[in-house]
């Protein structure tokens, strides 16, 4: 999913994030064994607090036929992916 947030970062943003358009990719889904379309949109900024420090995150939106993730990069720290929800499961993953 990281790969997927800098692919988009270089492909579809101008060099502020204000100008991000929606973007499709192909991706693969290597515990599956089958490829994707998938469709990724910049949503903005947002401030969460993760583990106790709060920071401004860029959320993007990635949505394939199956499933829609929200992904929260840090744009000041090499894009690193810092935190991951799937939407309608309660799964969420915190990078430190």
């Amino acid at each position: 999913r990281e790969l997927l947030a800098w692919r988009y970062f270089a492909s579809s943003c101008q060099t502020n994030l204000g100008k991000c358009t929606p973007a499709e990719f192909g991706a693969i889904v290597p515990q599956e064994r089958v490829s994707v379309r998938v469709a990724v949109q910049a949503v903005g900024e947002e401030k969460l607090n993760i583990r106790g420090n709060q920071r401004t995150l860029v959320r993007l939106n990635v949505k394939s036929d199956q499933d829609e993730w929200a992904l929260w990069v840090d744009a000041t720290d090499h894009y690193k992916l810092m935190r991951v929800i799937k939407a309608g499961d309660a799964t969420e993953v915190l990078r430190d």
